[in-house]
């Protein structure tokens, strides 16, 4: 195929056109005000939306948001029954409320437990409360809700008994149970989902390969067969329309960062070297900035473990997660004592047999001291570090054990400028210039681009100037550039750009990899072809639909009725230009049916190729193509497709790769 040349310009709009654009300025102050976490108001146990709830089913987890507590500071949380009877974990889970005062929709229990009498029992129906504790035992809030015995499914051993966790050499098997529900005996198509993707809407579609699982008595179990690493959720398709129906079909899991089941690596006893720090959305974070007080969704450190990431150990309870001074090799026995001596150290509970969890507040803002530090998950909760049983962070963006994480030093603000942009911001285009000077010494830096559970991260070269091309997501992004100094200080600049394509877009898509290679986005007509390679009057792609960051150019495509109104628009074509990311979106759809999602791998070999559907705005699923290369069975990916019926439209997730698709 013959190279061509990126075109990634910024056209940056002045914000009394944008403003105007919008209609009103509700568009930057509803939206980074929510982002900021400025409204504040729920407080209780939260589905995966965020959205209040009085009751979940056995087994499922249960997560809460508490706001106006005293901030920074830990709090134990207990579960008890209506007898006064204490549930798992019997010590409780260790807490801490952020720089706000909430803790924020965190994850306390995973499996609600009883073990008074040794053995893992779930909780019988009934009413149940979370009470929150200070540290000296005092109570100062109590949360009421109901365990309700409604119809599920679950992932399981061959037996039957409940299981997140499993190896690729292992069967994984679902369950699906009557219980107290109304399930009637019979035969149900199961469809495996990437747990990659967000709660599905009313009306999302479902894959197409499916196993049966027939229910008779009551019960049914089904063999769903090996897996490699990753993370997926179960659905049970009762009505049999081929889409999720709420209240109907048997979902798995609710929330993205619980999958019903994962697939980790085997335990070699080796050190366990995984990313741990993240932001309070889950997004895998080097550097936290301090001094980036309207950013704090980005500035307290939290510790998360992906599902295919952490090892496969058996553990049901709880994990204790330390951040302490980094070391460039960690060895069994090494002792952890961790960073914050103002707090106690968090414990954080887990799957059956798993280490995938929810994003944990380990060290808020105003305790956060400069430096460099590593994040250790200490698995058995001895205090010290044991190889292949506990995970460490000790590397950077690249993998170099120079830090686990950064904290910038305030003192040292001022070594980064930008010039070219205010700091905080708003623009209709998908990606923006920044440039900037640095003061000299720095040894080289990074530039983090994080908004709700998205986050991108580009490696910036050492030298005395700034001029980055930064790919946005739509909504409140917070943009990080940090460079490192020697004896390990961080000197950090935050900023806040909300983006607002999906302001206009009826759906987008969007392509993410780490941009060193050249991977092309696609989007095909109801009725069309994929061009591999680009090209083709059905196919939206680098070569006949590139209009801009803005969307104000032209394409040579014409879609529906004439003129450009109801044609597809890509913003660039971007080849080896750092973090890539590319967008194709549409504002106005004069056809219905299924406009399907493919990527190209152009030139090279990348490893993680992911797209986002957004419909009105709403990120509604996420595949992930795997490992790409070009002119190989991984040539091209079809991600799914998105069915639009004249009004709305759902994601049909798929991922499939091969040389070609007919």
């Amino acid at each position: 195929m013959i190279g061509r040349l990126t075109q990634f310009g910024a056209l940056a709009l002045a914000a009394a056109l944008l403003l105007s654009a919008c209609g009103s300025d509700d568009f930057l102050g509803q939206d980074l005000g929510e982002g900021i976490g400025l409204l504040d108001p729920a407080t209780g146990l939260v589905d995966g939306l965020g959205n209040i709830i009085v009751s979940v089913d056995i087994g499922d987890p249960i997560t809460v948001h508490v706001p106006r507590l005293a901030s920074n500071t830990q709090y134990v949380i207990r579960i008890t029954d209506a007898n006064g009877v204490e549930y798992n974990p019997l010590d409780g889970i260790l807490a801490t409320a952020n720089e706000q005062g909430t803790i924020y929709q965190s994850t306390v229990v995973q499996n609600l437990d009883s073990r008074a009498n040794g053995a893992a029992v779930l909780a019988p129906p009934g009413n149940y409360s979370i009470s929150i504790h200070t540290i000296d035992g005092s109570l100062v809030k109590s949360l009421d809700f109901q365990v309700l015995d409604k119809s599920r499914v679950y992932c399981s051993d061959a037996g039957g008994s409940r299981r997140a966790s499993f190896q690729s050499t292992q069967d994984v098997f679902v369950t699906v149970e009557r219980a107290g529900g109304t399930l009637n005996d019979g035969n149900y198509d199961v469809h495996v989902v990437s747990d990659l993707n967000v709660a599905l809407p009313d009306g999302g579609g479902l894959p197409d390969t499916t196993t049966n699982v027939t229910v008779s008595g009551g019960v049914g179990i089904a063999n769903l067969g090996m897996f490699a690493s990753g993370a997926w959720d179960i659905v049970v398709d009762v009505d049999d329309n081929g889409s999720y129906t709420p209240d109907t079909d048997l979902i798995s899991r609710h929330r993205r960062l619980h999958a019903c089941f994962t697939v980790q690596s085997v335990n070699t006893g080796a050190a366990l070297v995984e990313q741990i720090g993240a932001d309070r959305e889950g997004n895998h974070r080097q550097v936290f900035d301090p001094v980036a007080d309207q950013a704090e969704p980005v500035a307290d450190v939290h510790a998360r473990v992906t599902s295919s990431e952490a090892s496969a150990v058996p553990q049901r309870l709880g994990v204790a997660k330390y951040v302490v001074q980094h070391q460039d090799v960690w060895s069994s026995g090494d002792p952890l004592g961790d960073v914050d001596a103002a707090q106690l150290v968090e414990i954080d509970p887990v799957q059956d047999f798993s280490l995938s969890e929810a994003p944990w507040l380990v060290w808020p803002r105003q305790h956060l001291v400069a430096g460099c530090y590593d994040v250790v998950i200490d698995v058995n909760r001895n205090g010290s570090f044991d190889a292949g049983i506990d995970l460490v962070d000790n590397i950077d963006e690249v993998g170099a054990t120079t830090c686990g994480v950064r904290i910038a030093d305030p003192a040292c603000t001022g070594n980064v400028q930008v010039t070219n942009q205010e700091t905080v911001f708003q623009t209709l285009d998908t990606a923006i210039p920044i440039q900037g000077t640095v003061a000299a010494g720095a040894l080289g830096g990074s530039l983090t681009i994080a908004s709700g559970a998205q986050s991108n991260i580009l490696t910036l070269p050492a030298g005395t100037t700034i001029d980055a091309t930064v790919p946005l997501f739509n909504g409140v992004n917070y943009v990080t550039l940090a460079f490192y100094y020697p004896s390990d200080q961080t000197c950090a600049r935050t900023m806040i750009v909300t983006q607002g394509t999906d302001f206009n877009s009826l759906f987008r898509v969007q392509l993410v990899w780490d941009g060193d290679t050249d991977m092309d986005l696609h989007l095909v007509r109801p009725g069309g072809g994929y061009e591999n390679g680009g090209g083709g009057a059905d196919d939206c792609n680098w070569q006949n639909c590139k209009v801009g960051l803005a969307g104000t150019g032209t394409n040579t495509i014409d879609w529906g009725n004439p003129g450009e109104g109801d044609d597809p628009k890509q913003d660039v074509d971007c080849i080896a230009c750092g973090a890539g990311i590319e967008n194709i979106w549409m504002n106005q759809i004069s056809e219905n049916g299924d406009y399907t999602v493919y990527v190209d791998a152009f030139s090279g070999t990348e490893t993680d190729v992911t797209t986002k559907i957004f419909i009105g705005g709403a990120l509604v699923g996420e595949v992930n193509c795997g490992a790409m290369s070009a002119s190989t069975a991984t040539d091209s990916c079809r991600a799914g497709v998105i069915r639009w019926n004249g009004t709305s439209g759902s994601f049909l997730p798929d991922g499939a790769t091969a040389m070609d698709f007919p």
